[in-house]
């Protein structure tokens, strides 16, 4: 299998050194990780240097490659994460919400005894 080496207009390479650094301080590390794959490998960097370089699955620096090449930047940005199913309904949410926001006389306490029983 040949390698994939992407070429870069020297303007693209600046402006992805920049997008990196910026990702990073915004925190988006994973972001700003799939970004130094791509111009790294613009300087001739195979996806397995690019492994050991970034602590990543070479796999998963092939795909961000081929992202790149088929999106551009975008196909390297987060996309929607859903996260953790809530095990809340609306309802259990708005009602906790409520009684953690209300003022403590109202959830039964006093300054005397505490919470009331």
């Amino acid at each position: 299998m040949l390698p994939r080496l992407l070429r870069l207009h020297p303007q693209t390479y600046r402006r992805l050194i920049r997008l990196s650094k910026e990702a990073e301080q915004e925190g988006a590390y994973r972001v700003a990780k799939r970004l130094q794959a791509v111009f790294l490998n613009s300087e001739g960097r195979t996806s397995g240097d690019l492994a050991r370089i970034l602590k990543a699955p070479r796999s998963k620096v092939s795909a961000w490659l081929a992202r790149y090449q088929a999106h551009g930047v975008e196909g390297l940005l987060e996309g929607y994460r859903s996260g953790r199913p809530a095990r809340l309904t609306e309802a259990q949410h708005a009602a906790s919400v409520t009684s953690l926001t209300a003022a403590p006389w109202l959830m039964g306490w006093t300054r005397e005894s505490g919470p009331r029983p």
